[in-house]
Parts: C-alpha cells; sequence; structure tokens
C-alpha cells in the first residue's frame, strides 16, 4: 500500500511538471513582411551567451549593411533563446546558429530587451553572393520554409487581388536577389 502511494505521488509529480514545447506558425513571406518591426541585411560580428531566469540566451551583435524595411541603429542586438555556458547547453529547435562570416536577410520584431527573429529560422534567409556581386537568398544552404516553392505559391495567390505587389513578389520568386525582395517590401510597407 505505501508502495503504491509513494508510485502515485511520484507520478504526479512528473505529471505536474508538464512538457514544454514550441510551436511555429507557418509564414509565408508577405506574413512576415507585414509583422516586422524591422527587415535587413546584416551579418554577426560577435556573441555572447548570458542566464536569464535560469534559462540561456544567445544575444548576436549584427552590422546593418542595408534596411530593407524601415530603418534604425546600423548595429543590433538580436537575441535567441538557447546556448552554451558554465557548461550547459539549451539546444531550440528552429532556432538558428549565426557563424562569423554568414550574410543574412532578418525579419526582426522588437523584443523585451532587443531585436528577435520573427518566426526563428523562419524570419532569417541565408544569403550567397553571385559572381557579380548580387546578394541571393541561397536555395541550397539550409532552405527555409519562407522561401519554399508552396509558401512563395501561397504568398502570390494573397497577393492576387494587388497586381504591384503580386508582380514584386513574383520577381522576388524568379530571381530570389535581395533588391528585388527590398522593392517587394516597399510595396508591402
Amino acid at each position: 500500500m505505501r508502495f503504491i502511494k509513494v508510485v502515485s505521488i511520484l507520478w504526479f509529480l512528473v505529471l505536474s511538471q508538464g512538457t514544454f514545447a514550441t510551436t511555429l506558425a507557418q509564414m509565408d513571406l508577405t506574413t512576415l513582411a507585414q509583422k516586422s518591426h524591422r527587415v535587413v541585411r546584416a551579418h554577426p560580428v560577435s556573441k555572447r551567451v548570458e542566464w536569464r531566469n535560469s534559462h540561456l540566451w544567445t544575444i548576436y551583435t549584427f552590422l546593418v549593411e542595408e534596411d530593407l524595411l524601415h530603418s534604425g541603429s546600423q548595429t543590433i542586438e538580436v537575441e535567441q533563446p538557447g546556448g552554451s555556458l558554465d557548461g550547459y547547453t539549451t539546444v531550440v529547435s528552429g532556432v538558428k546558429n549565426y557563424q562569423e562570416g554568414d550574410q543574412e536577410v532578418l525579419f526582426l520584431w522588437q523584443g523585451e530587451k532587443s531585436f528577435q527573429v520573427l518566426g526563428y529560422s523562419l524570419g532569417s534567409l541565408s544569403l550567397i553572393q553571385s559572381g557579380s556581386g548580387e546578394w541571393l537568398v541561397s536555395g541550397t544552404m539550409e532552405p527555409s520554409e519562407v522561401t519554399s516553392e508552396s509558401n512563395l505559391q501561397f504568398s502570390m495567390m494573397r497577393l492576387r487581388g494587388s497586381t504591384e505587389k503580386f508582380q514584386k513578389l513574383n520577381q522576388f520568386k524568379r530571381s530570389r536577389s535581395v533588391s528585388d525582395l527590398r522593392q517587394f517590401l516597399q510595396e508591402i510597407k
């Protein structure tokens, strides 16, 4: 009888802890643009990890090379959950780990202390530079759901009533160039 009580108490404690998970809503490019406080082309210059309320957070400092939607400081801090510090590591699914040399288009929203990438990796588009020097959204390195064929098609369906926006998105879909993305974002603005 005592054994059953102990097992029952332990089982209750296990169940009462709950399970925590992150679920991200699928967002197309139009939705990301509309919900963003700022969209930039930038690269990381440093990072630090800190504890906040017993959770690890990584804070990246990015140098903004181009404002694509709205403007602000040329140096920004972007915080994301997770990181490694003091022998502890937290990995959050869907959060991108930026490295020196990365070039990104970031869809940002203003968090409590600094910017956060909207939709975690959904709001971060990796870039490559073409032979002519033009920045292109990478389709080969970690393809994002945002630039997948189905999400671009969905964005285009939503914009069919707006010919100019539709044409700008269609142009970006074909080229994947940052300059075409900028033109599309200006139409959304």
